[in-house]
């Protein structure tokens, strides 16, 4: 009998860090573009609370480097977020329920921040399955959910990491040093984690 492995993940939104700071300066993080004041017409993906907007939210739309690490991989794209803080994702345990349904390109990185063979396109059916399917791929360490026509950054689903204690408990569903690559990739450095050792718009 054959027992399907299912991978649990989070989704992670664009940091609110990021959206801290360009909306105080007014430039994006990466190549100092102005951020662009909308009036939201309806259905705008905010990647701040991984939702669509309402007619009338005021939002910013400015240019995202999704964080991988130093490879070619790396691009720059425009995303929506709300003009002002917001309290974020209701959820970062499943898929974006405004999104269930949205035909995806889901492309997968290894530890390089290369495209991995595993990346792949879904209809938005059941995504959480094809999610999952793809980060049991040993060589996958995060994946970056982009839109079909217009390529823009969605979310990125990962491996789930667990906070005790201020530290960092590391799946065991990827390998060691890929997941260290992943957490500093995402969150920055952390001097306190020991060196991981083999083991639409």
């Amino acid at each position: 009998m054959t027992t399907e492995q299912i991978v649990a993940f989070q989704v992670h939104p664009v940091p609110a860090d990021v959206l801290d700071q360009v909306r105080a300066r007014g430039v994006d993080a990466v190549s100092g573009t102005p951020v662009e004041h909308l009036v939201a017409d309806g259905g705008e993906p905010l990647r701040c609370c991984l939702r669509d907007a309402g007619p009338g939210e005021e939002v910013i739309l400015f240019g995202y480097e999704p964080p991988l690490p130093t490879s070619p991989y790396r691009e720059i794209g425009a995303v929506f977020a709300h003009a002002e803080p917001c309290p974020g994702p209701q959820s970062t345990d499943s898929y974006p329920r405004d999104w269930q349904g949205r035909p995806q390109v889901l492309r997968a990185y290894d530890i390089r921040g290369w495209v991995h063979e595993a990346s792949r396109t879904h209809d938005g059916q059941d995504p959480e399955r094809v999610i999952a399917a793809i980060l049991s791929n040993s060589e996958v360490v995060q994946i970056h959910s982009r839109n079909i026509v217009y390529g823009c950054y969605m979310f990125t689903p990962a491996h789930c990491f667990e906070f005790r204690r201020g530290r960092r408990n590391l799946p065991r569903s990827s390998p060691g040093r890929a997941r260290q690559v992943v957490l500093e990739a995402m969150n920055g450095p952390r001097p306190d984690l020991p060196e991981l050792r083999r083991g639409d718009r």
